[in-house]
């Protein structure tokens, strides 16, 4: 069987987040999941700073993205209602995932 899930991974602070990705990263290979990194990135809310730091997951570095889809709400870093409201306008293959992990698993 393969299969295909999203995952969001919210925080407060860089250091946390990247804790989660490691722990991810541990509960994954005991599962036997497989993490897509291209089809992985992280979003930054409300931050007032243009310079974010790395994040990573197994070693790969992980973009960051100024707005996303994510279970059919848009938004982006400001938490623009507006730009929900444009989303839902818009045909669903625009759509991003930020802060998300694409995980697949055959059985």
């Amino acid at each position: 069987m393969l299969f295909a899930d999203d995952l969001s991974l919210p925080s407060n602070e860089h250091a946390n987040l990247q804790t989660i990705l490691n722990n991810l990263r541990v509960y994954a290979e005991k599962k036997s999941l497989t993490v897509n990194t291209q089809k992985s990135e992280v979003m930054c809310f409300n931050s007032n700073s243009e310079i974010l730091p790395p994040l990573y997951f197994d070693g790969v570095m992980l973009p960051y993205t100024d707005s996303f889809k994510y279970l059919g709400m848009g938004c982006d870093k400001q938490i623009n209602l507006n730009t929900a409201a444009d989303a839902a306008a818009t045909s669903p293959i625009h759509g991003r995932y930020v802060q998300s992990q694409r995980v697949c698993s055959e059985t």
